[in-house]
């Protein structure tokens, strides 16, 4: 994978199972953000109870809930779609075309929940798919149209093709060719309160703000103000913010 490559790809998970090859890791912390993340892009069509094992995963993140906090957290969401899911809750769904979209979205909300929410560490291309799938399904994203994803084949393997996802991972990975590193100078106690207040908040329309704090610290690195003032997806454990406040 070259930068350009990486820069305008559109596949999440390839691109995660890429990171190591170029010697770019993420954190335990990052990893699960990132699955925090994409499972927010549907939020609007998850039950409350997989809502709430997402925001406990994302507490366990940062440190504010334990594993097993997470795991009690999740395990409403795990019976009931154990029975959702099971033989005759296929049955009861085939009713009507109607329960059966319904039996389909709560099923690609529960693989998104059970991977991002898995303890001891989540399971990012089961969190891809489900969301890449819901998302194409609701009309979000789009299947690629090359010649090749005709095929059925082609089709299995464009399901994780999400260029949203793939913009979250950037936003959280950063660029593996260029990583950058923070100068103390930077850290100003304005720079530093503004990212604070925009990684509490999810206040990431702030982030140009952020930027000119860091220009008038010093800062002229181009890929941390690009990032900052180039709009695009963000999500807690954006590698600006996090490379402002010294977190992993």
């Amino acid at each position: 994978m070259t930068e350009s490559d990486w820069l305008h790809a559109a596949d999440a998970d390839k691109m995660l199972k890429q990171l190591p090859k170029l010697k770019h890791k993420l954190s335990p912390r990052k990893l699960r953000l990132f699955c925090v993340g994409c499972c927010r892009q549907i939020f609007d069509v998850m039950e409350e109870n997989c809502r709430q094992a997402v925001d406990m995963a994302e507490r366990h993140a940062d440190g504010a809930a334990t594993l097993e906090e997470m795991t009690t957290a999740r395990e409403p969401a795990a019976r009931r779609n154990r029975r959702r899911f099971d033989i005759f809750g296929l049955i009861r769904a085939q009713k009507s075309p109607e329960k059966m979209r319904e039996h389909g979205t709560a099923r690609w909300c529960w693989e998104a929940t059970e991977g991002a929410t898995r303890p001891g560490k989540p399971v990012p291309g089961k969190v891809i798919q489900g969301v890449a799938i819901l998302s194409m399904q609701l009309g979000r994203e789009r299947l690629p149209l090359a010649p090749e994803a005709l095929s059925i084949r082609g089709i299995i393997q464009g399901l994780t093709e999400a260029p949203l996802l793939a913009g979250i991972l950037r936003d959280v990975a950063g660029n593996p060719f260029r990583p950058a590193t923070i100068n103390p100078i930077w850290q100003t106690g304005n720079a530093t309160a503004l990212a604070q207040s925009i990684y509490e908040d999810r206040a990431f329309d702030r982030l140009p703000i952020l930027a000119d704090a860091l220009e008038d610290a010093g800062c002229t690195n181009a890929d941390v103000l690009n990032h900052c003032r180039g709009g695009g997806e963000h999500v807690r454990g954006c590698w600006v913010v996090d490379l402002v406040l010294g977190k992993k």
